[in-house]
């Protein structure tokens, strides 16, 4: 029994040492121990120990389209070529199963902070936030069509069960400080509502006009921060005392609890809350001239200026560019997980992997925004190989010269150019498959 322990702590520390050493600093192994104990979550000396698991399902998730027989491929690689049970990804997807989904959580919460502390954006002397959601799409299968659900348009139901996912990131790294998973059954308010129980106070929170309603204004202000929205178009001007040119102080009167889907919170609001409204014109090279309103629980004009305020909102767009990195660079536009625990643990390992690439690239103490995040991924994947080859005397200086290369990945200037607004190629048109592929196939028109 001592040589198999022994045997299994070897490939532990053979694995261990051949994945991405770089970030190690960002989820340390006491950290990882302690969230586990935390979920009172056991677990046997073997290769797949939560330490292992959860930097597998960083390494998969940061390859951007790897598999779970991918991540056995290579983990018998490092130990010489002999597999544990055969390389069919039975056992990573096992070892993750069993890990509990408040260890993904904390992680993600642990690495944002890191790279809010290295590199997080203050405006005024509060931290910046921005608050958004998306869907992803997750593989057909009853379990997680009941738990998530199907879209539903003018062209039907969608074919493929879609999550939808609200994040909390930081304006400054990009990194995701807090995130709620829901399905398409699940509006972006309700998820909305989960993250504004467990909002920390001192911040200002970005939001799209979808988000910003009376209640979630007046929850975010009574938690110790401040909100900056985009005016719903369906807001009507009331009341208002000017304070400046397209700058105004509006008083609020609080919806009936049954005219909003948080009637409990209506019953707790006060009656009127004063909020100010912001117009002004946006004008960029390339882009059409457009109307931006806001409004924000920063009432005073000489503190917080209303043209920084415009300025200061027109960063919200980042989250878009985030989405897309997470989507297209970490795999986590289609997901794979059959079943809802598999799909929530995917969701955060994929937050979890790109947390690290944002606080590596924080820590260059460059400005995280103009550096390109794809080309830190690639670097961090390719010195961590050569990181697993070398000794342990050179890793610092090796760490150091990534954090160099990492530092020099700056984004080229871009303008936008006059562009035809034409199509090059023609979209072909197909019909939406209703139901699955077997159900079409006995169908007479098949035939």
């Amino acid at each position: 029994m001592d040589d198999i322990v022994l045997s299994s702590r070897e490939a532990q520390a053979k694995v261990l040492g051949s994945v991405l050493q770089a970030c190690w600093p960002f989820l340390p192994r006491a950290a990882l121990l302690q969230w586990c104990r935390k979920h009172k979550h056991r677990w046997r000396e073997r290769l797949w120990t939560p330490l292992v698991t959860v930097w597998a399902c960083v390494w998969k998730q940061m390859q951007g389209g790897a598999s779970a027989r991918d991540v056995e491929d290579w983990i018998a690689s490092m130990l010489g070529g002999q597999a544990s049970g055969g390389a069919d990804g039975h056992d990573f997807c096992a070892a993750r199963a069993r890990l509990p989904l408040g260890v993904f959580v904390a992680a993600v919460r642990h690495t944002g902070a890191e790279a809010v502390r290295l590199g997080g954006r203050l405006w005024r002397g509060w931290p910046v936030r921005i608050v958004d959601g998306t869907t992803l799409q997750a593989p057909r299968s009853q379990h997680n069509s009941r738990a998530f659900g199907h879209h539903r348009n003018v062209h039907g139901r969608s074919a493929l069960p879609l999550v939808r996912v609200l994040l909390q990131v930081c304006a400054g790294t990009g990194a995701v400080l807090d995130a709620v998973v829901g399905g398409a059954v699940c509006s972006e308010m309700q998820l909305f509502r989960r993250l504004l129980t467990r909002l920390p106070a001192g911040e200002l929170e970005l939001l799209d006009r979808g988000l910003s309603s009376y209640l979630a204004l007046w929850r975010i202000r009574e938690r110790g921060s401040h909100a900056l929205a985009r005016l719903h178009q369906s807001r009507q001007r009331c009341c208002a005392t000017r304070l400046g040119r397209g700058d105004e102080l509006q008083r609020w009167q609080r919806p009936k609890p049954r005219d909003v889907s948080w009637p409990d919170w209506a019953v707790e609001a006060p009656e009127s809350m004063e909020v100010r409204v912001i117009e002004r014109q946006v004008q960029r090279k390339g882009y059409r001239t457009w109307t931006l309103r806001l409004c924000t629980t920063l009432l005073d004009p000489a503190l917080y200026p209303a043209d920084e305020l415009a300025a200061l909102y027109l960063e919200r767009w980042y989250i878009e560019l985030d989405f897309r990195t997470l989507k297209g660079e970490y795999a986590l536009e289609r997901l794979s997980g059959k079943r809802p625990a598999v799909v929530r643990r995917e969701v955060y390992s994929g937050l979890l992997a790109y947390n690290l690439v944002r606080a590596m690239m924080a820590e260059t103490g460059r400005a995280v925004r103009r550096l390109s995040a794809e080309r830190a991924r690639m670097q961090i994947i390719e010195m961590s190989a050569r990181m697993a080859e070398a000794p342990t005397l050179r890793l610092p200086a090796l760490r150091r010269a990534l954090l160099v290369r990492l530092g020099h990945a700056a984004l080229a200037a871009q303008e936008r150019p006059p562009e035809p607004r034409a199509l090059v190629v023609t979209p072909r048109k197909f019909p939406i498959l209703q139901g699955t592929r077997k159900q079409w196939r006995k169908q007479p028109c098949a035939a």
